[in-house]
């Protein structure tokens, strides 16, 4: 269903009786991406947005590990999936739907970071090798290395994220390459939870469809 499906359904509520949450959520979604701003989904069992502290990833680039965080897929791509009907790779049916805003003072883009960014972390961690998957991934490779070689006191994911933090980020995109999650090209991970500003959230209703 296109937006613009969406907002008719909306001013015709005969015509779709048992509204879609997500579908809610994307026409929200719609607007306020033309006022600016980066946005993001997440899917939520509780109705509250925030990092679980018993976080366990595994799935990153190359099989590296990946940072604890507010785990999200870009606004873009959540709104192409609602309109296609399809099912997202995680937490597919999760309780709720947060929608929110956030405003990153550096931001690792792992399809379009340079080959400058990974020197200056290699430089940085004291490791690192091109791996001949790009800057993205190796930045990946170069974190993992570094906390498999220095293990600390918390968790793997824990540590990762400390680490992502020493080097500046406060999030990570990844848009199209499955680098942050081999089975979500589209994801993204929000390390300090300080730059996310408006919260709104749907109820993640699929109603049911006559065969």
């Amino acid at each position: 269903m296109k937006i613009k499906q969406i907002i008719e359904a909306r001013s015709n509520p005969e015509l779709n009786p048992k509204r879609s949450g997500r579908v809610e959520a994307a026409e929200f979604l719609s607007k306020a991406m033309g006022q600016g701003g980066a946005w993001g989904v997440s899917f939520t069992q509780i109705n509250k947005l925030g990092i679980n502290p018993k976080t366990m990833f595994n799935s990153g680039a190359l099989n590296t590990g990946t940072p604890a965080g507010v785990y999200f897929y870009p606004a873009s791509y959540f709104i192409r999936t609602v309109e296609a009907n399809e099912e997202f790779p995680f937490a597919n049916e999760a309780n709720y739907i947060q929608v929110f805003n956030f405003t990153p003072k550096n931001m690792l883009n792992l399809k379009t970071a340079s080959h400058a960014e990974y020197m200056r972390v290699g430089d940085i961690l004291g490791v690192g090798e091109d791996t001949g998957e790009g800057a993205g991934p190796n930045i990946m490779m170069a974190v993992d290395e570094y906390v498999q070689q220095n293990p600390g006191r918390t968790s793997e994911t824990w540590e990762l994220h400390r680490v992502f933090r020493k080097l500046g980020y406060d999030a990570i995109i990844d848009l199209g390459k499955g680098y942050l999650q081999a089975n979500e090209p589209y994801s993204g991970v929000i390390l300090d939870t300080g730059i996310i500003g408006k919260v709104q959230t749907f109820n993640n209703i699929i109603p049911k469809t006559n065969n």
